[in-house]
């Protein structure tokens, strides 16, 4: 696994604020890891046996997934994401 640099200036082209960078990429990162953790008890339902059935071992396909914080960073670059204010903060940012 290498470990590349993104220059900040990557991330200014989509918003000025680096703070705000930082909420949103947060922000999409936890939906990630929310849809992974719903996907993961889905598939563990359908493993889970009845009352009476034979106790199946579950087979361990472990699959590495890239990091939900790199995903939604390379979202961000890629301009996939789109946010907006809620109306309170859109009246703390005018006054």
């Amino acid at each position: 696994m290498s470990i590349k640099t993104i220059p900040i200036r990557d991330i200014e082209k989509q918003t000025e604020d680096i703070f705000e960078a930082t909420a949103v990429i947060a922000e999409r990162a936890r939906q990630i890891i929310a849809d992974r953790n719903i996907k993961m008890e889905i598939s563990e339902m359908e493993l889970e046996p009845g009352l009476l059935e034979e106790i199946v071992e579950p087979v361990e396909d472990y699959v590495e997934e890239k990091k939900p914080i790199t995903v939604a960073l390379r979202e961000f670059l890629d301009g996939e994401l789109e946010w907006k204010y809620s109306r309170e903060e859109e009246e703390e940012k005018s006054e």
